[in-house]
């Protein structure tokens, strides 16, 4: 009895069919490779974790903006997602920020941002690295601090009356 793969290596001078497998492995290691920068890469730096975090933050999506925060920050995303619920949605304008400049000590990093287009004094965003990962570290203290008014909790409000 002959398999199909049989038959095909009685066709197949050896040569050829080493330098087949040996291609092969080649590509599928390379392939492998790839997949694994562009997907373990995505998002490792502190400026790409703040830059996603910002663009979820600016657009209300705070739901989305937690995925890039600590369990700190995951509470702070709550309280929000909580006020934007009680407010109507035509109070929401969405923000968009610019990073300045980013600064890595150890675990900690500290990426200062500012909405686009502002004259406005660029305002600290602290990251810190949990098992390999870059994650936003907001607190009460940090909102305090001066982050929440470059963010403008809860989005910018729209004057009425003006």
């Amino acid at each position: 009895m002959f398999t199909a793969i049989h038959s095909l290596n009685l066709l197949i001078p050896d040569s050829t069919m080493k330098n087949y497998k040996r291609t092969t492995a080649y590509f599928l290691i390379t392939l492998l490779a790839a997949w694994f920068s562009v997907g373990c890469g995505k998002g490792d730096s502190p400026r790409e974790v703040a830059e996603s975090f910002l663009s979820s933050f600016g657009s209300g999506d705070y739901s989305r903006a937690k995925d890039y925060g600590t369990e700190e920050t995951d509470r702070m995303m709550d309280m929000l997602i909580g006020f934007k619920k009680m407010s109507p949605d035509s109070s929401f304008e969405e923000l968009k920020f610019e990073i300045v400049s980013e600064r890595v000590e150890g675990d900690v990093a500290t990426v200062m941002y500012k909405p686009s287009g502002s004259a406005d004094q660029p305002a600290p965003l602290t990251l810190i690295q949990e098992d390999g990962k870059w994650l936003v570290s907001m607190n009460k203290e940090s909102l305090n601090a001066g982050a929440g008014e470059a963010l403008e909790i809860g989005g910018a409000s729209k004057e009425s009356g003006s």
